[in-house]
């Protein structure tokens, strides 16, 4: 389904500086990442946070390949050996992730 078309005015020394600035990018798309831009950094969602949890997601992926590949030798009926420390970050990383994403949503516009 295609966005809403809106139309606005926009004053010529504003519209020479954003031309000066979006090189080859079309008006709109760069119209729609500042907005974007502006809506994330207001509300607490820059980059900290995004970085944040592109790490967290990274660990967890990590985590869940490994504690994959044993549910795979379990179900192929062979020995499993499950490391403590293993389960712990696991258990600790979810927890971190479920915080991160609560925060998030209190950020995020209703």
């Amino acid at each position: 389904m295609a966005s809403p078309r809106i139309c606005l005015r926009i004053p010529e020394r504003l519209r020479r500086l954003i031309n000066a600035r979006r090189g080859s990018t079309t008006l709109s798309s760069w119209l729609r990442d500042a907005a974007s831009h502006r809506v994330t950094t207001e509300s607490g969602l820059g980059r900290e946070l995004i970085t944040s949890l592109a790490e967290y997601n990274k660990q967890v992926r990590g985590l869940g390949i490994n504690l994959n590949q044993l549910a795979h030798a379990a179900n192929e009926g062979r020995p499993v050996a499950v490391n403590r420390t293993l389960l712990v970050n696991i258990q600790g990383l979810l927890r971190e992730t479920r915080t991160l994403l609560v925060e998030i949503k209190q950020k995020l516009p209703e």
